[in-house]
């Protein structure tokens, strides 16, 4: 029979065991004796059974292992103590059919249930298995972890020093140090770099006794020393203000008793003037500056002088004392001698070799000429004429000449032609102006020779023959002909591009014209208007005499008409109205034609 005697007042029964045979002799039916070592008595630490066999008269050794021990919860781990912030392992065996709980200080460790478990906090460790196999329930051994407290290092409160000094750092806290700079000092030392920096140093300390470490650090801010810019030696010309400017510091100190950028005058000779710089973190150094004074040179710009604006550019000449000078007009002009054009004072600057300047300056006056002025050029109509020629600019005290040898301010021509005029002033100067005139074209305008008309022959066609389509009858008309009822006196104005006008007028005068016939014979005529030929056909044979009579009157053409028909070219006609007249038999008979070519 196997009972669980880990509660020895209340034993559990596990189980019933028998080897004995019933059929041969052996092996061992039962102990004749059991002896117990308890564990703190066993060689190998834990509980042991000793049976005394029977039959065999031998010794059976049993170890006693709890349920937890079965279960493989003996916790191990590779060290038993460890340093605050450390993690270390504790582990069991993994076995089937076994549930795993932790347990720190009596107290649940919550989803801890794995046969690993990372500890950082010290105190006891147990494992609670539930052995389904062995329907057993047990707490493991307890595991013991001791968590050492971190040593208290310091490396000291953070501080400022000024480039070149020396840094000097002091580790507390623990035994042993390691910086790092390598150094296994307590202290360490260095030279500041001379520049603006920040260094930083750490120190790891460790105590021996738990061989727990900790670190500190600190910052050493390096001020660099200031950079004193005290400039260049200088060289200042005779009576000029010398301002000297330190720079690279808060608070500058100068020798010889002179202020920071304040102007001060230096008498002749050399100088050396020191500059002691103190920024704000209290670093200082210095510099150094020479001052040389030199005389001025003396510039020579000449006497004023007046001129008449058209005698401009005049010459300025300039000279000095001193030998070797760039000589400087007006501040842009590097020559001796300039042309100026305009009135004004011109500077002149003379500079010496060490730089050094002089100055002079001279009045130069381009007295104003007259003002002349005739316009512009005129092209005018014939019929503008006279024309009167003003020069608007005439003031009092000037005095005028015309090339027509006039010498008042306006006079009148009567032809074109090239007209000129000079004006004098009080200052003696002398403007002119030319004006030059021409004249259009008129237009042409030719209406004929007066005609005496029968009266059956009006109405009657006035042509105005014109260069311009521009044209305006006394009727009210503005076509290039006109048709009258009527005898009168007509008359037309024609108007160019140009605006010039010509005008002509004819006297139609009328007449009973007796023996006059119109309508005896049957001509016909064409084309009508006509170009280059013109075609009379007559209805029956004819032999007659014919005239073709312009508008004006004048006969242009004479001839004779034999047969029905006769061409008559019209090259020689210029566009118009014309007669066709007919002489037969002590009668006349009259047709009209155009010419349009």
């Amino acid at each position: 029979m196997i009972f669980d005697v880990s509660t020895p007042n209340s034993p559990v029964y596990v189980g019933y065991q028998n080897n004995r045979s019933t059929t041969v002799s052996g092996p061992d039916l039962g102990a004749e004796g059991i002896l117990t070592i308890k564990a703190s008595d066993s060689p190998n630490g834990k509980d042991i059974v000793i049976l005394a066999n029977e039959v065999s008269s031998t010794l059976s050794i049993y170890t006693m292992n709890t349920c937890a021990e079965i279960s493989g919860a003996e916790i191990t781990s590779l060290e038993n103590a460890i340093c605050l912030g450390d993690t270390t392992e504790l582990a069991i065996n993994n076995v089937s059919n076994v549930n795993y709980q932790w347990i720190l200080d009596n107290q649940t460790l919550a989803s801890e249930t794995n046969v690993v478990l990372d500890a950082t906090e010290a105190g006891q460790y147990a494992v609670r298995v539930n052995n389904t196999t062995l329907n057993c329930i047990d707490t493991s051994e307890v595991f013991n972890l001791i968590v050492n407290a971190l040593p208290n290092v310091l490396a000291g409160n953070d501080f400022e020093i000024c480039g070149n000094e020396t840094i000097v750092i002091t580790a507390s806290g623990a035994d042993n140090f390691v910086w790092s700079t390598g150094a296994t000092t307590t202290s360490i030392s260095s030279v500041a770099p001379n520049t603006s920096t920040t260094l930083s140093y750490s120190v790891i300390g460790t105590e021996v006794s738990t061989g727990c470490s900790n670190s500190d650090s600190i910052v050493v801010e390096v001020n660099a020393l200031p950079i004193i810019e005290a400039g260049s030696n200088i060289s200042v010309c005779e009576n000029e203000s010398i301002s000297l400017t330190a720079n690279g510091a808060d608070s500058i100190l100068w020798s010889g008793s002179i202020l920071n950028n304040t102007p001060f005058i230096q008498a002749a000779g050399n100088e050396t003037y020191t500059a002691i710089g103190i920024d704000s973190n209290g670093c200082q150094s210095s510099d150094s500056v020479t001052v040389t004074v030199f005389e001025n040179p003396i510039a020579q710009a000449g006497t004023d002088v007046e001129f008449c604006a058209d005698e401009a550019p005049i010459t300025l000449d300039a000279n000095s004392t001193s030998a070797s000078v760039q000589y400087i007009w007006n501040s842009t002009d590097s020559l001796q001698q300039i042309s100026v054009s305009t009135s004004g004072i011109n500077t002149l600057k003379v500079i010496d070799i060490n730089g050094c300047e002089g100055f002079d300056s001279v009045s130069v006056v381009f007295n104003s000429l007259p003002i002349v002025d005739l316009g512009t050029n005129q092209t005018i109509c014939p019929e503008n004429f006279p024309l009167t020629l003003i020069n608007s600019g005439l003031v009092s005290g000037e005095t005028a000449s015309w090339t027509t040898g006039e010498t008042s301010n306006t006079i009148e021509i009567n032809q074109a032609g090239t007209y000129g005029l000079e004006i004098t002033n009080s200052n003696g100067c002398v403007s002119s102006d030319e004006l030059i005139v021409t004249e259009f074209n008129a237009p042409t305008l030719e209406l004929g020779n007066d005609s005496l008309l029968c009266e059956n022959h009006f109405p009657f066609e006035i042509v105005a023959n014109s260069s311009t389509t521009s044209l305006v009858w006394n009727t009210g008309a503005t076509t290039s002909s006109i048709e009258v009822s009527t005898a009168g006196n007509y008359f037309v104005t024609a108007t160019s591009t140009d605006g010039c006008t010509a005008l002509d007028s004819i006297v139609i005068t009328s007449d009973p014209c007796l023996n006059v016939n119109e309508n005896t014979l049957i001509v016909s005529l064409f084309p009508n208007p006509a170009n280059e030929i013109l075609t009379i056909q007559s209805s029956q044979e004819m032999d007659v005499d014919f005239e073709i009579i312009d508008a004006t009157g004048k006969v242009a053409i004479t001839d004779r008409l034999k047969g029905k028909e006769k061409n008559i070219s019209t090259l020689e006609l210029s566009n118009g109205v014309y007669i066709l007249s007919i002489n037969a038999e002590n009668t006349k008979t009259q047709y009209r034609f155009i010419i349009a070519k």
